[in-house]
């Protein structure tokens, strides 16, 4: 006779799901053997790339950096909004600490991309300007090509740039007019907008989607005055002078205790930035010198010098946003350097006043934009 054994109640029941393995965080090996970064020690970063790029998260890893703050229109409203700017070298140090050393941070950073590029295509992985994609090993063991030909890594930057027929050809028409940088201050305005921390509809503008906000830039940016493309007088006490005066241009965004950069605000949430009178009448000085040493020509080279370091210390330059009528707009608010038939945002002093008798006496005013 077969006994059956009795059922044991929960006898039948599944069994507790094991607990799940926690996620192994890389090792941080001894930081004295950490590499030295090659980040400038003066290279921000806005914080929508340092959280994209380095892959960190405001509330933890950016929370307690010190930062500067930038003004810049807001796309899509006639207003103004803030830009945080960390200090990129401060940044990557953080993503060293998280991801376990240089070596760690750049393994991550291969993983997502070999992710990344599996579920996109083409298009492109958001790394660090500084760590750029590293070639594919060859493998050496294998019976090398009868003839060795380089080929360039395709410029992916570039490919986007000139997505359509009729980008690749307004971009050849400014290089052969010499702007060059024209070209790339218009697509890293473009860029800064797909990057906006207050639009986050939208979407990076590729192809058919880019084409019209480059059109749109080409109308509005008319002809600027050429760059020289011989360099300033040597042995000049005057350029030498408008150097030392550049050297230490305040910077929007960054704090100076005697508060040499105006800002001004208007009706509307209008924000005006400009450097304040007391360094403008400095620098419209050190301009004088050179009209009188140098004339007219050396006003055309010192003018671009100005132009770049306004625009370098976050205090004005080309920018574009959407207007409500989604219209694509553009303004330059730096552009008053280089064209003195342009209103400055300064407000009138006696420097200003003699500035612009300068630029009578040489001629200066006597066209609205002047050729080299």
């Amino acid at each position: 006779m077969v006994k059956i054994k009795p059922e044991l109640p929960g006898a039948h029941k599944k069994q507790a799901a094991r607990p799940r393995k926690k996620k192994q965080v890389p090792v941080q090996q001894d930081k004295s053997l950490w590499r030295e970064s090659i980040i400038p020690e003066d290279a921000t970063i806005n914080q929508t790339d340092a959280v994209k790029r380095y892959r960190l998260s405001k509330e933890k890893e950016l929370k307690y950096l010190p930062f500067g703050k930038s003004i810049h229109p807001v796309p899509g409203k006639f207003a103004c909004g803030k830009t945080y700017l960390f200090s990129e070298k401060q940044v990557e140090r953080c993503a060293w600490i998280k991801y376990g050393g240089p070596e760690g941070f750049e393994r991550m950073l291969e993983i997502k991309e070999a992710s990344y590029n599996t579920d996109n295509g083409r298009r492109v992985f958001l790394r660090p300007t500084y760590y750029p994609p590293r070639r594919i090993p060859r493998d050496r063991t294998a019976t090398p090509p009868p003839t060795a030909v380089a080929v360039p890594e395709p410029d992916l930057t570039l490919e986007r740039q000139t997505s359509t027929p009729r980008l690749a050809a307004i971009r050849q028409e400014m290089l052969g007019r010499g702007e060059k940088w024209l070209w790339d201050a218009i697509n890293a305005a473009i860029d800064r907008n797909f990057n906006s921390p207050w639009d986050f509809e939208l979407k990076e503008p590729v192809g058919a989607e880019r084409q019209p906000i480059v059109e749109a830039a080409v109308r509005s940016l008319a002809e600027y005055p050429r760059r020289p493309t011989s360099p300033p007088p040597a042995d000049s006490q005057s350029f030498d002078n408008l150097q030392s005066v550049l050297s230490y241009a305040p910077v929007h965004g960054l704090e100076t205790p005697d508060r040499r950069v105006s800002i001004e605000y208007a009706p509307g949430d209008m924000t005006f930035v400009s450097w304040n009178l007391s360094y403008t009448g400095e620098v419209h000085a050190a301009l004088i010198k050179i009209m009188k040493e140098h004339g007219l020509v050396g006003w055309q080279h010192a003018r671009w010098l100005v132009y770049d370091k306004y625009v370098a210390c976050n205090i004005g330059g080309i920018v574009c946003w959407r207007s409500k009528s989604q219209e694509w707009l553009w303004c330059d608010s730096a552009r008053f350097w280089l064209e003195p038939s342009r209103k400055d945002t300064a407000s009138a002093s006696q420097e200003l006043a003699s500035y612009l008798s300068g630029l009578e006496t040489i001629g200066a005013l006597n066209a609205e934009i002047i050729i080299l």
